[in-house]
């Protein structure tokens, strides 16, 4: 008997232990989530005061100029005729910066480029469907010439007349595309009732008189 009341003494011992662990373990839990809380108060407390004061910047007036930046040049104006008179030296204001010289000119573009571009092809050989560098047709040279003058044109008279803007003979002016009625050759006006144009097998590129059959023109 008193064995086992010795025994029922120390479980109720051990179990008096455990739960003095538990409570203990509990308060620790308790304290730390009250710290975290306090932290976070103050944190958020912090960023509040952080966002008050940087309204209050921004609701600030900027700051005005200093009285003596907006009083010294009337003042400067007015004394500095009467300070050279009695043999003060005033500085003078440094002299205004001059002018950047404006960028180079263009390249040339457009008509005169297309021109430019079909005089430096003369006496080279006619090849049909030839665009160059060596040889050329009439609508390879034409084709060439204006994209030289950043104008896209097809390798087809007929089809370069049915791109261009048609025009009548009487306005021509040079870098026009001059065409023949039946869109079989076309050349390109250079003034005076002339034109550079490639004509045919066993010729080369040259500069020919306008013929009755050239009646169809166009600007590109």
């Amino acid at each position: 008997a008193a064995q086992q009341a010795a025994q029922q003494q120390a479980a109720q011992q051990a179990a008096q232990q455990a739960a003095q662990q538990q409570a203990a373990q509990q308060a620790a839990a308790q304290q730390q989530a009250a710290q975290q809380a306090a932290a976070a108060q103050q944190q958020a407390a912090q960023q509040a005061a952080a966002q008050q004061q940087a309204q209050q910047q921004a609701q600030q007036p900027a700051a005005r100029q200093p009285a003596a930046d907006l009083v010294a040049g009337p003042v400067r104006r007015v004394v500095a005729p009467v300070l050279g008179a009695v043999g003060v030296v005033v500085p003078r204001p440094a002299p205004a910066p001059r002018p950047v010289a404006g960028p180079p000119p263009a390249a040339k573009s457009g008509s005169s480029a297309a021109l430019a571009y079909a005089n430096a092809q003369l006496g080279k050989p006619y090849q049909w469907g030839g665009a160059g560098p060596g040889a050329f047709d009439c609508s390879g040279l034409s084709m060439m010439a204006w994209r030289a003058g950043g104008v896209s044109l097809p390798h087809n008279a007929a089809a370069q007349y049915g791109q261009v803007r048609h025009i009548s003979m009487a306005d021509l002016q040079p870098g026009d595309l001059v065409f023949e009625s039946g869109l079989g050759h076309m050349g390109i006006y250079i003034g005076g009732g002339k034109m550079i144009h490639a004509p045919h097998s066993g010729d080369v590129v040259r500069v020919s008189a306008l013929w009755g059959s050239m009646d169809l023109a166009g600007r590109p």
